[in-house]
C-alpha cells in the first residue's frame, strides 16, 4: 500500500513505503513525546502494536490519552532488551537524535549508538531533516564508532 501525506506528522511516517506489506507488526518509538506519531498511523488505518520510549514523564498522561492501546516506557536510553520482537519490528529514532547530542555526555552518546545496533531490530529508522550540519557530522561520527565496535 502507498501512503499519501497529509499532515506533518504523517510526512514523518516517510517509511512506511519502504517496508515491505506484513513484515512489520510493532513499532517502538524511542523519543515518543505525546505520541502524535502514533496517533497519525492509526488514521492511515495502521494497526500495528505500538511502544514508547520517552524519558519526560509529563509525557505520559497525553501519550495515553492519545494512545490507549500503546505502552508507555520511560527511560533515557534505549531500553530495547525484550521491549518487542525485533525481527517483525521498527524502531523509531526520528526528531530524538538531536536530544541524544544535546542532553548526553559522549560516553553516553557511544553506549546509546550500541544499544541501538545491537538490538536487533529489523528496521531503524532515523530521520535527519532537523539536523544542523554539525549533528549530522557527529551521527557519521557514531555511526563509525558503533560499526567498528562489533
Amino acid at each position: 500500500m502507498r501512503y499519501v501525506w497529509k499532515d506533518q506528522w504523517q510526512k514523518k511516517l516517510f517509511f512506511l513505503n519502504q517496508i515491505p506489506t506484513g513484515a512489520v507488526d510493532t513499532i517502538v518509538d524511542f523519543g515518543c513525546a505525546d505520541g502524535c506519531l502514533f496517533q497519525a498511523m492509526r488514521q492511515l488505518g495502521i494497526d500495528w502494536k505500538q511502544i514508547g520510549i520517552d524519558n519526560e514523564v509529563a509525557f505520559k498522561e497525553l501519550f495515553l490519552i492519545r494512545n490507549p492501546n500503546a505502552t508507555w516506557i520511560r527511560s533515557q536510553y534505549p531500553a530495547l532488551d525484550n521491549v518487542a520482537d525485533p525481527k517483525h519490528c521498527i524502531l523509531n529514532l526520528s526528531s530524538v537524535i538531536h536530544e541524544v547530542y544535546s542532553y548526553m555526555d559522549p560516553k553516553q552518546v557511544e553506549l546509546f549508538w550500541k544499544a541501538v545496533f545491537e538490538s536487533g531490530f529489523q528496521y531503524i529508522v532515523c530521520s535527519g531533516y532537523d539536523y544542523s550540519l554539525m549533528e549530522k557530522t557527529q551521527l557519521q561520527i557514531s555511526f563509525d564508532l558503533c560499526k567498528t565496535q562489533q
